[in-house]
């Protein structure tokens, strides 16, 4: 714990400190994948307000495709990674699979074949539940059946998820215009539902989401000390290369560890006060002129500098004394 704790540590300060002078990667490729609803039928996609929203820092590419089951997503999706190589994949499938009566078990594998390529080309994948289809009577069975499924292989696979779903059924019958796609309205609401589960903020003030871990530790992604800590990664980490590396790295590995965490409630106590350190850091940083910062940064890269120091002479001291009991 010790050293996973001194590696953060060490990586924040490298980013503080670069953020000064080293210009950040280049824009991500985001791409939106799933069927009709993705591509935007008789209506602007949410991957346009979602452009919008994310601004520069990435590029949205829309590959929805319609009338698409999760079976030939399943298939699909390959080619689509190879060819734009995207850095997050919004997985978006599942309607059609529920107007033709596609089990929920088949749906339940097809969505882990998504995630599990998408992982191996090197994408980050993000899911989504199923919109409501009040069109065809099904919004109740997507509810109880469908949505389910598709939440518990995304747990299961370690994916991050987007409830779209909740986030329009209650006002489905003004965000739809034939009860199944989502009209304008309802497509901004979807963008803004997958921006919150992106690192992105187009106007700064911890706009993107994703802070999993810290969201699971005080129960709402909307905490002050999570929008904190968002702020904190906007303005010091996703400015500089190695900042961002480990944004993404974080992005990929911490879902499931977020997910462990929320089910314990012992555990979320015990990860907010390691989280405290960390906050308090981020406040002097955000909060604070130049001259204080680099103080803080001083400090912490001593901090850092004894830690390994004293990992190290421990390693040398027992080997020391495994020669001479030799």
């Amino acid at each position: 714990m010790k050293r996973i704790i001194s590696g953060c540590w060490s990586i924040l300060v490298l980013a503080c400190i670069l953020s000064y002078n080293v210009p950040a990667e280049a824009a991500d490729t985001v791409v939106t994948f799933g069927d009709s609803i993705t591509y935007g039928t008789g209506s602007t996609p949410y991957s346009s307000f979602l452009q919008e929203k994310v601004g520069g820092k990435a590029t949205v590419v829309n590959r929805g495709k319609p009338g698409e089951q999760t079976g030939n997503g399943a298939k699909r999706i390959s080619s689509v990674l190879a060819a734009d190589k995207p850095t997050y994949i919004l997985i978006m499938e599942g309607a059609n699979d529920a107007i033709w009566g596609v089990s929920t078990s088949t749906i339940k594998f097809n969505i882990g074949v998504m995630i599990d390529r998408s992982k191996a080309a090197g994408a980050i994948p993000i899911v989504a539940t199923v919109t409501p289809n009040s069109r065809d009577s099904l919004t109740v069975s997507i509810r109880n059946g469908y949505n389910p499924a598709i939440s518990a292989v995304a747990a299961a696979k370690g994916a991050a998820l987007v409830d779209a779903f909740g986030a329009v059924v209650d006002k489905w019958a003004t965000l739809t215009y034939d009860g199944l796609h989502p009209n304008a309205a309802g497509s901004s609401i979807l963008a803004d539902q997958f921006n919150a589960a992106l690192p992105y903020s187009s106007s700064g003030g911890g706009g993107g989401g994703g802070c999993f871990i810290a969201t699971a530790a005080f129960g709402s992604g909307l905490a002050e000390k999570v929008n904190l800590l968002k702020d904190f990664r906007d303005r010091f980490l996703l400015t500089n290369g190695p900042g961002t590396s480990f944004v993404k790295f974080y992005y990929r590995y911490s879902p499931p560890v977020a997910g462990f965490i929320a089910q314990h409630d012992s555990l979320r106590a015990v990860v907010r006060i390691l989280l405290y350190p960390f906050i308090a850091f981020a406040y002097v940083m955000l909060h604070t002129g130049l001259p204080v910062r680099l103080i803080l940064v001083a400090c912490a890269v001593l901090s850092v500098a004894w830690t390994v120091g004293r990992t190290f002479r421990a390693g040398w001291k027992k080997s020391t004394q495994e020669r001479l009991d030799v």
